[in-house]
């Protein structure tokens, strides 16, 4: 799931971001930012997610609102614990 793994690159790449010895190294905090960017991208564009959707999986461990309240998410975190 393409949601969950952008969602655990953009917390590990925001972690690095807000850490203080990168801070001093713009052409790593560049990379990083890039790399958000552009799987934000592809959440975008390849899977027509909206901004808001985006901001929703961020906050919401990799899901957006709407598969929270889907009466299939049970299914799908037990997919995703095997």
């Amino acid at each position: 799931m393409y949601q969950k793994r952008y969602f655990e690159t953009y917390i590990k790449l925001n972690k690095r971001l807000n850490n203080h010895l990168e801070k001093t190294n713009k052409e790593t905090n560049m990379l990083y930012a890039s790399t958000i960017l552009e799987m934000s991208w592809v959440l975008s564009n390849i899977f027509g997610l909206s901004g808001k959707q985006i901001e929703e999986v961020e906050r919401n461990a990799g899901f957006t609102n709407e598969d929270i309240d889907s009466p299939y998410i049970d299914s799908i975190l037990q997919k995703g614990e095997s």
